[in-house]
């Protein structure tokens, strides 16, 4: 494992987020809903202790959707060069350019993980709003997904992966917690990919769920970075995680028709199983043995009600019920 592992997305750190970035996506693309919006005086001392909900209609916006695609833009050209790089270079060179390339992938996935526990951070204390939060976090998703792509593009490449100097795998596990299903959707509706969407937003300094819909189903995305600091007896193993998965979601798994578990890195299980309504997916934290982040894809028992009211009536321990629509391709 790379010596200065970066905690899967610890949100202690703090590092500031452009201003300018923030200030472009204030007031643009997004409807307030007046039936669930609790971010005002009610809650006065602004500390990292409190929780915000917020339901928005997220709409196409100009200003993200250029910022999407200049990101995509950069990523692009990055890639073009490595290709022009590889193309007239040796062996030698080639394995060079290949590293450089890990190690500058590998900083970008840092720089990404702070970003994403400086906006949470700043939700907290009210310095940006549940709009800002959004199409940060879409823009965190978006530049995962491209170096993701990128880094599996080099590791292809690479006959031996340890002389790079990169824990290839953990860099892999760290780019997939940075992104998630609804954080997609809203860069969808930013460039115009996809009609707007109703987003509900439940969030603290280290807790985040987000939920919308996509067609006739519902898409949830669950995280919490609280799971990351608790204590554990052992570390999980691959044999333990069927007890806590059973646990976890009882009826879920008693109705279970078949399921994948798959060790990612030394620190990260990955526990993915179909139900005879729908499918879960559990990321799980080794030395904690503790289920941090997951994902629930399908028809939801409390559907979206027409005025836009809260969609979350469960507790992020609680999973309701949800049909297939997304997986993961594991290696």
């Amino acid at each position: 494992m790379n010596a200065e592992r970066t905690k899967r997305p610890q949100l202690a750190a703090v590092v500031a987020v452009s201003m300018l970035l923030l200030s472009g996506f204030a007031g643009t693309g997004v409807a307030l809903s007046p039936v669930d919006n609790h971010e005002t005086a009610a809650e006065p001392l602004r500390t990292l202790n409190g929780t915000r909900s917020q339901t928005l209609t997220v709409e196409t916006n100009a200003a993200v959707g250029l910022t999407l695609r200049n990101d995509a833009l950069d990523d692009r050209l990055a890639t073009l060069a490595q290709r022009e790089q590889l193309a007239s270079g040796t062996s030698t060179n080639q394995t060079t350019v290949l590293t450089d390339e890990l190690r500058t992938i590998r900083k970008e996935t840092n720089q990404l993980t702070t970003r994403e526990a400086e906006v949470l951070e700043r939700h907290a204390l009210h310095n940006v709003t549940t709009e800002e939060l959004l199409y940060e976090l879409a823009r965190i998703d978006a530049s995962a997904q491209q170096l993701e792509h990128r880094h599996t593009a080099a590791v292809t490449r690479l006959d031996d992966l340890s002389a790079t100097g990169v824990d290839t795998w953990k860099l892999r596990a760290d780019l997939m917690t940075l992104q998630g299903p609804v954080r997609a959707q809203v860069a969808d509706v930013a460039v115009g990919a996809a009609n707007e969407s109703v987003v509900s937003v439940e969030a603290s300094a280290q807790s985040l769920t987000l939920e919308t819909r996509a067609g006739t189903d519902t898409i949830v995305e669950r995280y919490d970075a609280g799971y990351l600091d608790a204590t554990a007896d052992e570390p999980a193993t691959i044999e333990g995680v069927t007890d806590l998965i059973a646990t976890t979601y009882p009826t879920e798994w008693e109705n279970r028709t078949g399921y994948t578990i798959r060790r990612i890195d030394a620190d990260l299980l990955y526990v993915e199983f179909e139900y005879t309504d729908g499918t879960i997916v559990a990321y799980i934290d080794r030395p904690t043995a503790r289920i941090f982040k997951e994902f629930h894809y399908g028809l939801r028992s409390s559907e979206f009600s027409s005025d836009n009211e809260s969609v979350f009536t469960a507790s992020l321990s609680t999973v309701p019920s949800y049909h297939y629509r997304h997986t993961f391709v594991m290696e």
